[in-house]
């Protein structure tokens, strides 16, 4: 079970745990250092019960960010971006990317500033690529429909995800192709100094997918409220197609 805990200057995210994870090596690491892009982990034992206490001060859901402004296409890169970061850091703790929560209600970020954290669940044993692909598929229901190029973006990094279920390197080609080639720089929150080269942002095959894509997610209606938590709802257009 999951809990808020407010203290004078912090607040934290506090979840039971058994109390075997206690001798874990992963819960031995979170404890023991500050990892960047993860929440920070302190542990408590009371009375033979095991608690994990996420750090979240000053932090909202993502979820709930996200209620209140749908995310735009350099919110979906901020994230993908900070999520590959995380991914290539956490090898030298021996941490495994499958401990990592793909869920929206557990990422946090600052309402102001956008800089996303996850939350790293020790001894968790999940395949990582098919919880990418889901959490894909959620990140696309909280896209912000009347925008082309976030949409046209979420679609593609989660067609991607089932195409290449390994490559979240193609992922991040993606996002910096586009970022690249719609004039934009990389997002300021985002704490990658990647670069795009090598990469040709004005691939004709690109364009024409992109412009079919537009298209299609042209004629999907606006999702919202109880639709957007059923997103294999009947709808038209290509949402319906997709979450068939």
């Amino acid at each position: 079970m999951a809990q808020i805990l407010n203290e004078v200057e912090h607040s934290y995210l506090s979840v039971d745990a058994d109390f075997s994870l206690r001798e874990n090596f992963e819960l031995r690491m979170l404890e023991e250092n500050l990892i960047s892009g993860l929440l920070p982990l302190s542990v408590s034992d009371d009375n033979g019960l095991l608690r994990l206490h996420y750090d979240i001060t000053g932090l909202a859901p993502l979820a709930d960010l996200a209620t209140q402004q749908k995310l735009k296409a350099h919110d979906i890169r901020c994230i993908i971006l900070t999520l590959k970061h995380v991914i290539s850091g956490i090898g030298k703790y021996l941490l495994d990317p499958s401990g990592i929560e793909l869920r929206m209600n557990a990422i946090y970020a600052a309402p102001t500033g956008f800089s996303p954290c996850f939350l790293y669940m020790p001894g968790r044993t999940v395949t990582f690529s098919q919880e990418l692909s889901k959490f894909l598929q959620e990140l696309l229901t909280w896209t912000d429909h009347d925008d082309d190029q976030s949409v046209v973006l979420a679609y593609r990094l989660y067609r991607e995800s089932l195409d290449h279920p390994s490559a979240l390197d193609r992922l991040e080609q993606i996002l910096v192709s586009q970022s690249t080639s719609s004039g934009s720089p990389a997002p300021a929150e985002s704490p990658l100094p990647f670069s795009p080269g090598g990469i040709d942002p004005d691939s004709s095959s690109e364009n024409t997918e992109e412009d079919s894509l537009v298209t299609e997610i042209r004629e999907v209606p606006a999702v919202s409220g109880e639709d957007a938590a059923f997103p294999d709802r009947e709808k038209g257009g290509l949402l319906h197609r997709l979450f068939q």
